[in-house]
Parts: structure tokens; sequence; C-alpha cells
């Protein structure tokens, strides 16, 4: 170890801490099979380290073939199958029908043999003995993806039938938790189907819809196995309250092999035994007519819902605007207390939902999208949507997962379209406000707790906790920034290297000067780095430090460009350290060439200005911007007009070297 471990020292990095491991606490006990997790906090910076707890092992002192730790049956013959709760690369596996006992055969039924046949098992205390090889599968194992061979060749589906077939195309499962206790799906990946005992036919299929349970609930009896614990569960431990309409959890924890399991707590219901018409546990409004429209926070299957712009109050209708018959109308709403009354049908909408994907239907049709262009349209191919959370508070935005694209009020335009950039929060935010719903929880948030804490670079999280109905939300805490009180340019809080660069603030610029664009944005600064294969089409943004009139780089960021003459007078082109140019083609798009594009540049700090010569004249000016593209910042030639727009900025200084 002494030869062999090493230490790194970063020129002008911020010194590691010296951590000051406490005693450790045991995150995940050890079981008789699988190790622990011990758990070490440094008590200067609060950084943690796990080491791992071996395994107990078994233990049998009584000499009756169980566990006395875990119950686990210690007496298995090694060709015996034994119900198994996983499956592991390389296991021998029969797969069973849990309620029937038919096992799945590589054979193929006699009066439809595209079908595979059934064989009728009888597993005792967990063990099916002398299995005949043809029920007998090998499983592989990739990640959650799972294969099941018979003599090399694996199960798969055909691009069309029910069936399943040896050497078919779609060979590849994942296994999902069934209802029933124990046991499991299996579903065809490639199809989305889900494998049964078509029992009123006598053979095995796949369908599409999973929900009866003995006919697709399975159970997995895995060769030499270990026999699953016979579980003893604890009393257990209430790890979600229950609250008026949300249901609670209950956690319980075997006593012999440390498993858990979890059962649902009914939701309280409101109580108003002073009639007010408030609950008096969480305060909701109780006194919502079943006709109204109420603003709610999360959609439900079969829910009536009115889908509204938040800012706006413009709501999605199913009728077209007049002008461009393509395009969704609005119609204006007027929320009072979250309520929305005497609505019309026009705007009303049925929600299906599957998991996390939404579909809003009027009169039986869904809405939703061709494949060009931006309007939506009731019976359009892309109907289905996802739910994300808006930046607004108690808003969402509607994603058409075809497209790609958010749902938004073209205000100026007067219609509602589709669009790939949902920044314009005004326009994107929705509200939703469900038929007969129950008014969202006027909360009342505590003083917060600081859940993540602020360094000199990194803000820090504040959690808050609503005292009616348990609902959190956080607020983001400003980086502290560095402080050099001494003037040795060394942070007195975190000892970084606050060593200014040789960088001033330019006030104009020749041929040859080597320079850095910076852009201040959301309390942070960016550079304009010499790389355009981190983002697509556009530079990519290195954060660096401005601090008064110093600029502090980080060591190894590739951020300078040299300046050289353009094509006409007046104008200059950018040249990267090695020796590309930037360049624009069309449109936004940046990328690095052997050839630049001409720029006219102004200086000056924070309203510094690179424009693309070729629009000076025109009537949509660009020129350099940053933009904030799904948390990725990054520099493209944007419309002065995106000045104001959110998650862009054009707060522009040039440094010169």
């Amino acid at each position: 170890e002494e030869f062999f471990a090493l230490n790194f020292y970063v020129k002008g990095g911020e010194a590691a801490c010296a951590h000051e491991w406490d005693e450790g606490e045991v995150t995940t006990e050890a079981t008789c099979t699988e190790p622990g997790v011990k758990t070490f906090t440094c008590t200067k910076c609060g950084e943690t380290k796990t080491e791992e707890i071996a395994a107990l092992g078994h233990i049998d002192e009584n000499n009756d073939n169980l566990c006395d730790r875990c119950g686990a049956e210690l007496g298995v013959s090694s060709d015996d199958f034994v119900l198994a709760s996983e499956l592991k690369d390389g296991d021998e596996v029969i797969i069973v029908c849990a309620a029937k006992n038919i096992a799945f055969s590589s054979e193929k039924y006699p009066q439809k043999d595209f079908y595979n046949a059934g064989v009728a098992v009888t597993p005792v205390d967990g063990k099916i003995t002398d299995a005949p090889a043809a029920i007998v599968w090998t499983v592989g194992k990739d990640g959650e993806n799972y294969t099941f061979s018979f003599n090399g060749q694996k199960i798969g589906m055909g691009e069309q039938y029910s069936s399943t077939d040896l050497g078919a195309v779609n060979d590849t499962w994942a296994i999902e938790t069934a209802k029933t206790d124990g046991a499991f799906y299996l579903k065809n990946l490639g199809r989305n189907l889900w494998l049964e005992w078509y029992e009123s036919n006598n053979y095995w299929s796949c369908y599409k819809d999973n929900s009866n349970e003995a006919l697709f609930a399975l159970n997995f009896y895995v060769k030499g196995g270990v026999a699953a614990c016979t579980h003893e569960w604890g009393e257990g431990v209430v790890t979600k309250e229950a609250t008026c309409t949300e249901a609670g959890v209950k956690t319980f924890t075997c006593t012999k092999c440390g498993e858990t399991k979890t059962e649902e707590i009914a939701a309280l219901g409101h109580i108003d035994e002073n009639n007010d018409n408030l609950c008096d546990r969480c305060g909701a409004e109780l006194g919502v007519s079943s006709d109204d429209f109420v603003l709610a926070s999360e959609l439900k299957d079969g829910d009536e819902v009115i889908i509204v712009c938040a800012a706006k109050n413009i709501a999605f209708s199913s009728e077209k605007y007049p002008q461009k018959d393509f395009y969704n109308a609005g119609v204006a709403v007027t929320p009072v207390d979250g309520k929305i009354t005497d609505a019309p049908a026009a705007i009303v909408w049925t929600v299906g939902k599957d998991g996390e994907n939404y579909t809003f239907s009027f009169n039986g049709q869904k809405i939703g999208m061709g494949e060009q262009y931006s309007s939506t349209d009731l019976g359009a191919v892309n109907d289905t949507w996802a739910i994300e959370t808006a930046k607004t508070d108690g808003a969402f935005y509607l994603k058409n997962l075809g497209r790609n694209l958010w749902l938004e009020w073209y205000e100026s335009n007067n219609y509602w379209s589709c669009y790939k950039d949902n920044s314009n929060e005004a326009l994107f935010a929705l509200n939703f406000y469900v038929k007969g719903g129950e008014a969202a929880c006027a909360h009342e948030w505590n003083e917060g707790v600081v859940t993540k804490e602020a360094t000199c670079t990194t803000a820090g999280v504040k959690t808050f906790t609503c005292a009616k109905c348990g609902e959190t939300k956080t607020e983001e805490i400003a980086a502290l920034g560095h402080i050099d009180e001494n003037s040795d340019n060394i942070c007195d809080r975190c000892e970084a290297d606050l060593t200014p660069s040789d960088y001033v603030i330019a006030e104009s610029l020749a041929v040859g000067d080597k320079i850095v664009i910076t852009v201040s944005y959301d309390g942070k600064n960016y550079a304009a780095a010499n790389d355009t294969t981190t983002v697509n089409n556009a530079l990519y943004a290195e954060e660096v430090t401005v601090s008064g009139s110093s600029l502090i780089i980080p060591e190894g960021k590739d951020v300078e460009w040299e300046v050289c003459a353009g094509s006409t007078e007046g104008t200059f082109t950018l040249k990267s350290s090695d020796g590309k140019y930037i360049y624009n083609a069309s449109g936004t798009g940046v990328s690095l060439q052997d050839a630049g594009v001409d720029l006219t540049i102004t200086c000056g700090k924070d309203t510094s200005a690179l424009l693309l010569t070729s629009t000076a004249t025109a009537s949509t000016v660009r020129e350099l911007f940053l933009r904030m593209n799904n948390a990725v910042p990054q520099f493209r030639f944007y419309s002065t007009a995106n000045s104001v727009t959110a998650g862009y900025s054009s707060v522009l200084t040039i440094w010169k070297g």
C-alpha cells in the first residue's frame, strides 16, 4: 500500500478536507446471505463513506436443516427446484402459473402447435422434484433484462401473434412484481405483452392486459436454490403518515432475514365538526359543488378537467380558432377561490391515465399531434402526454411524448399550439381544474430546515413542510461567495486560490488580441469554451468566477479566443486554440470551422455584444447569447428579442489578456 496509494494535488483547487470520521452507523443490516453496510460521516465537512459488513452466514445448531437465524431450508438437494424470490444469470428455472401450478413447457400444444404447452407440477414445501427437462429454462440476465433458453434457443415472440416460440426475434423479458405475494409477471419488452397461462384454451400465450392475477402471476423455481425465507413479520412501523386524502404506508421487517414489505394505511378522510365547510384536520375547503371545477395538484384516470394557462386564465378548447382552423381556440375563464363554475362543455376534457402517461379526450376522441405541424387535433396519432412540474407554484407543463413538444397558449397569435422550448413560463405553465375535486390545501409552511448547506460556490437547499398536509417545498440558499479579509488571495472559508488572472475588461479590440467572452446568468458567470462537442451546434459554456474587475478561470479550461480580421472593414473573426474559427451556417447554430463568420463586436462591462454581420441589416438581428438549455449552459446566435426571455442572457463582458 505504501508504494501504490497516491495523492493528487491540483493547482488552484480547493483543499480536500482532512476527514475526521465518526464511529459510523449501520445503514443496512447484514443477513445470512447478503452483506450489510456501515456508513461513516466526516464531522468536519459532512461527507460520507461506507464499509461492507460481511454476510453472517447460516447457522443450524439444532441440525434441523433450517437456518436458526433466517429460517432458510439448508437441506435442499442440488437437483431440486426451489421457490425463489429472484433470478440470476445462469440459473435453471421452472416458470409456473402460481394459482394453477402449470409449468411453461418448451414443447408445443398438440391441437395448436404454435402455442407452448403446459405441464402440471406439484410443489411440496416450496420444492419441485424430478422435473422433466422440457420445463427447465436457462436464465440470461443483462441488467434488468432477462432471456429464457432451451437447448441454446431463446424463447421470444414474432411481430404479430400472441404465441411464443424458440428463436423468435422479441426474446427479451422484464420481471415485474405481481400482486400475489412472492409472485411475478413476465413482460415481453419487444411486444409489451405479458405471459399468461391461457386456461380456457389449455396453452401458454401472451396478452396486453395482465389484470387477471390467477393467470398472469408466476412463481420461479430455481435448481439447487436456497428456499425462500419463511418470513416472520414484526409489528411494523408507520413510514408515511396518512392524510385526509392520501393513503399512508406501514413498513414491516422480517425478524429472520431482514426483508421488508409495505401495507397501505387508508386515507383518514375529512372531518368538519364545527360545520364551517373547512376540514378540521387539513383545512381543505369542503363546500365544493359536484359541478364546480377545482384547482387540482394531480390528475386521476377518469377525471374531467379544464386545462388553463395559469398566467392568462385562458382554457384549452376542443373548438378550433376561426382564422386558423387547424389550431385549437382559447376560452377566457375566471377562477374564483380556486374554482371555475358554469364551464362550457367545449373546454372539458376526460383524462386517461396509464402509469405516468396521460390522454385527454373530447367526445371519445383523444387530442394529439400530427407528424409535422405545431397544431393539436382530435384523433391525431401522437396522443400521449406527460405532466411535468412547472416553475410556477402549483402549475404544470404538458409535453407531447410523440413529438417532444410542450403545449402553450400562443398569446401573440391567439390560439393554442405546441413548441420545442417551454422556457416562457407565462405561456407554458398550466393549471388543472378538476370537476368535483377537492380544493388544494391552503399550505401553512413551517420555518424550514437546511437540508443542504451552501458553500462558497454551490447553492444550498432549505426544505419547508406544510403543517396542515405534510407537503414539502424547497428554496435555494444562495452560494456564500468567497471571502478574503486578509487579502492573501486565499478564501478564508474554503481556502480556494483567489489569485486573479491577467485579464482586464476590454474597452476596444484589435487584431491579435487574446480575449475571453463571459456572460452572467442567475448569479453565476460562464465563459464561451473552445468546445462544440459537449453540446450540439453550440459553444459549451464553462463556469468561471468574476470578482469585481478580476476574472478567475479554473485551470485547464480552454476559453481563450484570438481576434482575427474579418472579410470587411470593421469586422472580426474569432479563432480557437486549435486554429478553428467560430462559424454560423444558418439559424442559431455555432460550429468551429476552417473559416470564420464576420462579427461586429462592441466592448463594455455587461454591455459587450458579438453580432452576426450577415444579419445586421436584416429584420432579425442575431447576436451571441447564453442559453440554459435543459440545465446545460451553451452559447448560440439568437435573435436580440430573446434578451428578455427566461433562460437566455446577453449580459456579456469581453476580457482582454
